[in-house]
């Protein structure tokens, strides 16, 4: 016989107070083992998780760094408000 046999001969011979202290011992057991199981999962970044950085935005330069992306922006609005700027002083 083995020793899930034994137990599940022993719990139906037992009285229902204490089925259940022996359920809540397993349920607090199975808790204990699954961090250990799983630190791989934990130990990733969100990027890491989702599949890595996308080509994109390394093929730009770098704009997986938000600095980068903030200087970028930056500079793409000002070309932008300078071209718009000098138009407007070509209508006037």
């Amino acid at each position: 016989m083995t020793p899930k046999d034994e137990l599940i001969q022993a719990i139906e011979r037992s009285p229902d107070d204490l089925v259940w202290a022996l359920l809540g011992l397993l349920r607090v057991l199975k808790r204990q083992q699954l961090p250990e199981a799983v630190p791989s999962a934990q130990e990733k970044t969100v990027l890491e998780r989702m599949g890595g950085e996308p080509k994109r935005m390394l093929s730009v330069g770098g704009l997986s760094d938000r600095d980068c992306r903030r200087d970028l922006i930056s500079m793409r609005l000002q070309q932008k408000y300078s071209q718009d700027n000098g138009l407007q002083g070509l209508r006037s």
